[in-house]
């Protein structure tokens, strides 16, 4: 009897020692995905990232118009959130959606992350797709991407860093 609880005591006890290093493997493997590879799309943008103080968020809205994109900073009709940590270049690929058809800019910026240090990402630059403007709105720097361009070619877009 104390022999068979020892063993199963050994054996819980590995399983929770393998879960973490399980988990950090793959969560590395996730951000390969977004970081490495050529670029597949034929049309789209890129974002690039650098962050040295912590985690961080980009937003994407789509928008009607840029008068819709400026109003407020969650207007628009949210697309998604990419988020990752502390990072030297990272590079996030978007591509161009026939969804998007309905919609004249993309909104895109960059804040920190959960329980992560408040700070400003500033833009680097705005990148290679033509008219694309910068503002600062509520405080957070936010780039606009006219849709027109991108529907076609593949430019590298906006590069934010902390």
């Amino acid at each position: 009897m104390r022999k068979g609880f020892s063993n199963l005591l050994i054996i819980i006890l590995i399983v929770f020692l393998l879960i973490p290093v399980l988990f950090w493997g793959y969560s590395k493997y996730k951000q390969r995905g977004f970081t490495k590879g050529a670029v597949s799309a034929k049309n789209g943008f890129a974002i690039t990232i650098t962050s040295n103080l912590g985690t961080w968020d980009l937003e994407k809205y789509l928008c009607k118009n840029k008068t819709d994109c400026l109003s407020s900073l969650t207007s628009g009709n949210k697309l998604e959130t990419v988020s990752g940590g502390r990072t030297e270049e990272s590079i996030i690929y978007v591509k161009y959606s026939s969804t998007y058809s309905d919609h004249s800019h993309m909104k895109i910026y960059v804040k920190p992350g959960w329980n992560s240090t408040m700070r400003d990402f500033e833009i680097v630059n705005i990148g290679d797709v033509p008219s694309t403007e910068a503002y600062n709105l509520e405080g957070i720097n936010i780039v606009l991407i006219p849709l027109q361009y991108v529907s076609e070619l593949f430019n590298y877009s906006a590069h934010f860093s902390d």
